[in-house]
């Protein structure tokens, strides 16, 4: 039986579940993720939580990433999601203006992809204590 799930970039509610036959061919991060854009942000947050790039570099691969990083600037319900309002430098009283949030990914828009190392759960994880 499918669960409802809550993104944890950008809040939005889904169904899923990695036990049910109906979501095999899923792939594995839509147990975190609700769609691609956001596991995409998500990769982003942990190669940025890491110290792998810059909080300059974050806002310009996210940048590119509308309209999930507008709803991840507005959410507060995780840890990645309050993360990436500090990438962006957005403050609690900024996220709940709309115009804000879409602002800051406008003055960021990157065309260009750059690769993203992988984080080392193990390292980041003794590092982060």
């Amino acid at each position: 039986m499918a669960r409802t799930r809550i993104c944890m970039i950008c809040g939005r509610n889904y169904e899923f579940c990695h036990h049910c036959k109906e979501f095999q061919k899923e792939p594995g991060w839509k147990y975190l993720y609700h769609d691609e854009k956001c596991k995409k942000i998500g990769d982003l947050w942990y190669a940025y939580r890491g110290k792998e790039i810059s909080k300059e570099e974050a806002r310009k691969l996210m940048g590119n990433l509308k309209p999930n990083i507008n709803d991840a600037l507005k959410y507060t319900g995780t840890i990645a999601s309050n993360e990436i309002r500090e990438i962006f430098d957005v403050k609690e009283e900024d996220s709940i203006a709309e115009t804000s949030a879409a602002e800051v990914v406008k003055e960021t828009n990157v065309s260009e992809k750059q690769p993203v190392k992988r984080r080392n759960s193990k390292k980041d994880n003794h590092e982060s204590e």
